[in-house]
């Protein structure tokens, strides 16, 4: 089953909408763990370099290397410590613009979306979706991901290369490859009382680009 194929017959897409990047806010790879430093840094995150850190990063000393990786795991261990979006989380139909609208149809297909994530003790986020549809019809998947994050797996869509990236807790971007094109990104935002997320669908079926809003509220 193809990504796109599923969405003209109201099978999901389960990931992440990525908007792009200003060049500005991408930083720059260079060798050696000051690059790291600067690269975490580099996004609009709430990941804060301490002034001690600033200060070692050009001080020249024997444990300057040292300091500098456990500082970069520090930083990086609490950027994907207790994510927001682990929970349950219903569709707000009302509040989302699903594709059959963004099709021109007056109604959506979608009776009620269920996501669950849940951490597993192996590293990993379990996103179980259950979709029910007006007619009377449901259908459910899995998707596993690391949670720092990776690749992704899905139970469906086995044919179609899957990335979930983090940039900062509660802030998800996923990418879908398929014959080496991406054929669709998904941006997740939570809310700052995290009670709700929003995430934005974009991509093309049959050449014809479209933009879905799914907002959730924790339930």
């Amino acid at each position: 089953m193809t990504l796109l194929g599923a969405l003209s017959r109201r099978t999901p897409i389960l990931g992440v909408v990525g908007e792009k990047l200003n060049p500005s806010d991408q930083p720059v790879r260079k060798k050696g763990l000051p690059s790291l430093i600067s690269a975490l840094s580099a996004y609009n995150s709430p990941t804060v370099l301490p002034d001690i850190l600033k200060a070692t990063i050009n001080r020249r000393n024997p444990t300057r290397k040292a300091f500098l990786l456990l500082a970069v795991l520090g930083l990086t261990s609490s950027l994907w410590a207790a994510d927001p979006i682990i929970g349950t989380w219903k569709l707000n139909v009302e509040k989302s613009k699903m594709l059959d609208e963004a099709r021109g149809a007056l109604k959506s297909s979608i009776k009620e979306i269920t996501n669950i994530y849940s951490e597993t003790d192996s590293g990993l986020i379990e996103l179980r979706t259950k979709r029910v549809f007006v007619d009377g019809t449901s259908d459910s998947d899995l998707i596993i991901f690391p949670v720092q994050g990776g690749e992704a797996k899905s139970h469906i869509f086995q044919d179609i290369s899957m990335f979930e990236i983090i940039f900062a807790p509660g802030e998800w971007c996923g990418v879908y490859i398929q014959d080496g094109k991406q054929i669709l990104t998904r941006h997740k935002v939570s809310s700052v009382d995290g009670n709700t997320f929003k995430q934005k669908l974009r991509g093309a079926d049959n050449k014809e680009p479209f933009e879905v809003l799914e907002v959730f509220d924790r339930q």
